[in-house]
């Protein structure tokens, strides 16, 4: 175990390396800070910051992680580097964090997946500001919006000054709130988000003048496409 009473700022904190079966909880900031490697059955809840804090090293994989109760779930912050590396965020339950599950601060050539996940109850189910190429896959996305967010409260792709492309595909989006709308999905400039083979269901927006609860596109440029979905 890692918690605080042996750490009053970050419970671990490496360039590359391995976590396999290690709770860690209760730290001041930062659960695990880490740039490449794996992090893998493990239970991170409970620290003043993110839960896992990924930095710009090199591939890495989370799988089969319980992260909950933390200031972020896992944020993702690749800086400025033209690097490719490939972040995965596999088989995971991602719940119950104060922001986002996800956040994506990649403003980079980064490429993500998340695969075959369970993320709800945080603010954000995931946020994304820019990451090269982002798939969404097998996974379920319910009742986040605590805190009443604004828009985007299943997936929230922000305004960003280049081109990105996302793939939502075989997953579930329900149950999500937000004030004004696009409560599931929220897409801004100059995105272009594709939902395959997916089900958004039950997701509301509590404002009177709430438009799009389900999905929402915002700004001049972005771009939804939906194929064999259920909205």
């Amino acid at each position: 175990d890692i918690y605080s009473g042996w750490n009053s700022a970050w419970g671990v904190n490496v360039s590359s390396g391995t976590l396999f079966n290690c709770k860690i909880y209760n730290n001041d900031g930062y659960g695990v800070a880490i740039g490449a490697g794996s992090v893998d059955s493990c239970s991170i809840y409970g620290n003043g910051d993110s839960g896992i804090y990924i930095s710009d090293v090199g591939e890495i994989t989370v799988s089969n992680c319980n992260i909950n109760n933390n200031e972020k779930g896992i944020e993702v912050w690749r800086g400025a580097s033209t690097n490719q590396y490939l972040v995965k965020i596999n088989k995971s339950e991602i719940a119950d964090n104060t922001n986002e599950g996800i956040a994506f601060f990649d403003d980079t050539n980064a490429n993500s997946e998340v695969i075959g996940c369970q993320i709800y109850g945080n603010k954000w189910g995931i946020s994304v500001w820019g990451v090269e190429d982002l798939l969404i896959d097998r996974t379920v996305i319910r009742e986040n919006g605590s805190g009443a967010t604004m828009t985007g409260s299943g997936v929230f792709f922000d305004s960003c000054p280049d081109s990105h492309t996302a793939l939502i595909r075989n997953s579930i989006i329900y149950g999500n709130s937000s004030i004004l709308g696009g409560a599931a999905i929220d897409v801004g400039n100059p995105w272009e988000v594709t939902v395959l083979n997916s089900t958004i269901a039950d997701n509301t927006a509590s404002a009177p003048n709430g438009i799009g609860c389900a999905i929402e596109g915002n700004g001049t440029t972005p771009s939804v496409f939906l194929k064999n979905t259920i909205v």
